[in-house]
């Protein structure tokens, strides 16, 4: 191959996506290697292309997300980000492929739920919207775990629905039941009902 041949062959290489790249590396002349990896080394990031995307491991800050342990308390107008850090991409990685990049922008964004109902007893669905405008539909497994604001929670009107209700209630629970062991009467308190009770009205105030 005369340098002619070669710096076209070179700048094909460049057009390329960084999947067929790699399959043409292994079938390149040795002499090629360091120059196709410089090539390699300077294709865009999957992070540098989209600058609004959160790192894969982006941890939760507690002065201002929540977690939710399952899809199915997820509500409309909350904002959320999979809490799941190995369900987002690593933005150092380069783009390998459209469905690689198609999931750092449907997993590495926080959007806005809307229309969130269950499929199934396993599944619920809603419409993911992004800051940039644009709107994904979103298939959540109920085991899922989230993040979301704690600006875009909603005044709930049924407290039991209040991410933080069953540790609360749990928690009232146990005072109570310590208490009934101190009383005179053991029996005095209904503690799974008056826990309830209580912890709505805890939530009420929150």
């Amino acid at each position: 191959m005369n340098d002619v041949s070669y710096q076209k062959w070179l700048e094909f290489f460049k057009s390329l996506d960084t999947e067929d790249r790699m399959q043409v590396m292994s079938l390149s002349r040795p002499e090629a290697t360091a120059e196709i990896r410089d090539i390699q080394i300077a294709v865009p990031k999957i992070g540098d292309i989209y600058g609004n995307l959160v790192q894969s491991n982006y941890k939760m800050d507690p002065e201002t997300d929540e977690y939710l342990a399952s899809s199915k308390q997820l509500m409309d107008g909350m904002v959320v980000l999979i809490a799941d850090e190995l369900a987002r991409v690593d933005l150092a990685r380069t783009v390998v492929s459209d469905h690689m990049t198609n999931r750092a922008l449907t997993f590495n964004r926080w959007c806005t739920v809307s229309n969130v109902h269950p499929l199934n007893e396993s599944v619920t669905l809603f419409v993911g919207a992004y800051e940039d405008g644009t709107k994904r539909n979103r298939v959540a497994p109920n085991d899922s775990a989230w993040l979301v604001k704690i600006n875009s929670l909603p005044e709930l009107q049924d407290p039991t629905q209040h991410p933080k209700y069953e540790a609360i209630r749990e928690l009232v629970k146990e005072a109570m039941t310590q208490h009934g062991k101190s009383s005179e009467n053991p029996f005095l308190w209904n503690t799974h009902a008056e826990a309830s009770l209580l912890a709505e009205k805890i939530i009420e105030v929150l």
